[in-house]
């Protein structure tokens, strides 16, 4: 995986890709930053910036109301909730990080089915 190849996740990951993440990982930083649509359960991976993955999920036919950025560190199966993307007082979420547990719940739920399942 390039710096920056922005990849849709619909399903379940295998051990090839997870290895890749683990890499990306060691190699760029720590953390890969993500987007998840929370209404259609995918995920857009490996952006500069949240709202990359967030317009490449929009432009494939995502609601931007579903999408919500995060950041996974595959090493150890982690998930932060921190975003510029989270921002959002209409959905009675005013910091970067989501503070809304519903909506937690919902990217935890697919990180762990489509990434962190089987490893």
């Amino acid at each position: 995986m390039e710096l920056f190849d922005i990849r849709i996740i619909n399903s379940p990951i295998d051990k090839y890709m997870f290895n890749e993440l683990l890499d990306f990982e060691l190699k760029f930083g720590g953390f890969i930053k993500i987007a998840i649509d929370i209404k259609k359960e995918r995920i857009a991976l490996n952006c500069e910036l949240h709202c990359d993955c967030g317009d490449v999920l929009a432009d494939s036919g995502s609601d931007f109301a579903n999408i919500w950025g995060a950041n996974i560190i595959p090493s150890s199966r982690s998930i932060e909730y921190t975003s510029l993307m989270n921002i959002r007082p209409g959905y009675s979420n005013l910091t970067q990080e989501i503070t809304r547990q519903d909506i937690r719940e919902k990217i935890e739920k697919i990180i762990k089915k489509l990434i962190f399942q089987n490893y």
